[in-house]
């Protein structure tokens, strides 16, 4: 396993100029904070993935994206995506949700599962969702901030008895739901993923998160960015990932 940087060169050099070169790094499980640390844009280091990887198919995954990325995440401008954008961001948002879960002092969430069968997909899988909402970073200065954790509350029909049996058989067999909510300057992005094997069909539930997000991942439609409301509207990434925890099996 080679370290790397968790963000590439591309990312530290776009960001120069623009909100800083302090800022701090905030990782949290649902509403507590794990880890703060102070960081210089993108400076954050990990030990994920080998060295041929993190060169070859995970930078052209990168340079693919960002092109995509920077104009919204760096200079904020709105932003019409059709489908191939839609997929440029969605793989991106997953390979970074990726390596999020492997960041130091933070517990790991994503199924072990989900890094082979990304590599050999070079896309999002099945079991993801992707949202793009918008935050502004300048407010205090959180350069990246990251939340993430399992799925602990979902919200099932009493009265179908085959949807809580799936439910407590998939407890049981030790699968769950998880959620890794981000922002990489103004550009906000949720991953959502399972290993759940019942075919519970997951949807989203209630709160701000359709106001402030949207789909990327599976693909419905071109998207324009940034949606009307922005995250801090509503309360910032704690609100949306608790608006996303209400999910209906």
């Amino acid at each position: 396993m080679s370290k790397q940087h968790l963000l590439g060169k591309r990312w530290r050099k776009a960001f120069k100029g623009v909100i800083g070169t302090e800022g701090f790094v905030e990782l949290r499980t649902g509403s507590e904070v794990i880890a703060s640390y102070t960081s210089a844009p993108f400076d954050t280091q990990i030990r994920c993935v080998c060295k041929s990887c993190n060169e070859g198919w995970m930078e052209v995954m990168e340079r693919a994206s960002f092109p995509v990325c920077e104009p919204m995440a760096v200079r904020n401008l709105p932003t019409s995506l059709d489908s191939s954008a839609q997929l440029a961001l969605a793989n991106w948002a997953v390979e970074t949700a990726l390596m999020m879960d492997r960041l130091p002092a933070s517990d790991r969430y994503i199924p072990q599962d989900d890094y082979p069968t990304f590599n050999a997909l070079k896309r999002p899988l099945e079991s993801h969702t992707v949202w793009i909402g918008r935050i502004d970073p300048t407010i205090d200065l959180r350069v990246v901030s990251v939340i993430k954790g399992i799925v602990r509350r979902v919200a099932l029909d009493p009265n179908d008895a085959s949807i809580i049996d799936k439910a407590e058989r998939s407890i049981a067999a030790g699968q769950w739901i998880y959620l890794t909510t981000f922002n990489i300057g103004y550009l906000v992005f949720q991953v959502m993923g399972h290993n759940l094997t019942t075919g519970v069909e997951l949807t989203t539930t209630g709160g701000s998160h359709g106001d402030v997000m949207s789909q990327v991942w599976p693909y419905q439609g071109v998207v324009e960015w940034p949606p009307s409301i922005s995250v801090d509207a509503v309360g910032g990434l704690s609100v949306i990932d608790n608006d996303l925890r209400g999910i209906t099996a």
